[in-house]
């Protein structure tokens, strides 16, 4: 969960890590969901009343992003808590799920300027990430 307030913009990013020689998974693209939901688990709408998502198709290598401005949100709170969420589904009609293909970052900027204000990412998701314990003391 994060919160974000007057003025500025959430985005959830994702790429899709797999190189494009990697024999370990079928070829074709992985269909990628972002949304963001509320802090009750509810999907968060537009003013319009349609769901804030998107649906892509990621090759091997490309992102993509979904932006969720808080100036364009129904009026209510002063403050919006959310939580940004990325699904990943099975490529090409096969039971082989790369989740782990799926590298999602979450960044909150200031609508006026270009500066991001907040940035998490996971490194612990891309393929490969083995992290080594603490050497002993």
């Amino acid at each position: 969960m994060t919160g974000i307030a007057q003025g500025q913009t959430i985005r959830l990013g994702v790429v899709n890590s797999l190189r494009p020689n990697d024999v370990s998974f079928p070829a074709g693209p992985s269909r990628v969901v972002l949304t963001f939901l509320d802090a009750d688990g509810n999907r968060l709408r537009r003013r319009d009343g349609s769901i804030i998502r998107r649906t892509v198709q990621l090759e091997r290598g490309q992102a993509a992003f979904l932006d969720l401005n808080f100036d364009e949100f129904p009026p209510g709170p002063t403050r919006l808590e959310v939580r940004a969420v990325v699904n990943v589904f099975a490529i090409q009609d096969t039971n082989v799920i790369p989740y782990d293909s799926a590298v999602p970052s979450v960044q909150i900027f200031n609508n006026g300027s270009p500066r991001t204000t907040v940035a998490v990412t996971n490194p612990g998701v891309v393929r490969g990430f083995n992290p080594q314990p603490d050497p002993p003391l």
